[in-house]
């Protein structure tokens, strides 16, 4: 939304998420969004003055601006365009989401750098046509390459 703060944005979305509740503290929501994202240092920036990494992290707060939080975010390529800091940033702050908030956060990567790979719970690989190569916790996919190969 160019020409709004990444606060305008949060807090216009956060208007209309809670628009039929009453007595809503629509800053105190926006805030904890900024937080939990890590992203208070810009909540006075123009959003296309933010780097493309803080302008995924507000893309999920934006989905965050309503009283109720889901349960289940799915994410598609939350890193793609992004360089090796940034994308460990966001996998970082989604991590954080999931265990400060327990939320269960689904999300997919094409060209994920084994520093990101380790930094998730659970992968759930796929090869070509969807096939899925391995399941389970990253400290144990080396195992699984190894039975591969024996």
């Amino acid at each position: 939304m160019p020409g709004l703060t990444a606060t305008e944005m949060l807090l216009f979305a956060c208007k209309l998420k809670n628009s039929t509740s009453k007595n809503v503290d629509y800053r105190k929501i926006v805030n904890m969004a900024l937080e939990a994202l890590d992203l208070l240092d810009v909540a006075d920036t123009r959003v296309e003055k933010c780097s493309g990494g803080e302008r995924k992290r507000l893309a999920l707060a934006n989905e965050l601006t309503c009283l109720v939080w889901p349960n289940l975010i799915c994410i598609d390529e939350c890193t793609s365009g992004l360089d090796s800091q940034s994308a460990e940033l966001v996998i970082a702050c989604l991590a954080r989401l999931v265990r400060t908030h327990n939320l269960t956060i689904v999300t997919s990567i094409h060209q994920p750098s084994t520093t990101t790979l380790l930094m998730f719970d659970q992968l759930y690989m796929l090869a070509r046509g969807g096939v899925c190569i391995y399941s389970g916790p990253p400290n144990t996919i080396y195992l699984h390459d190894q039975q591969r190969f024996d």
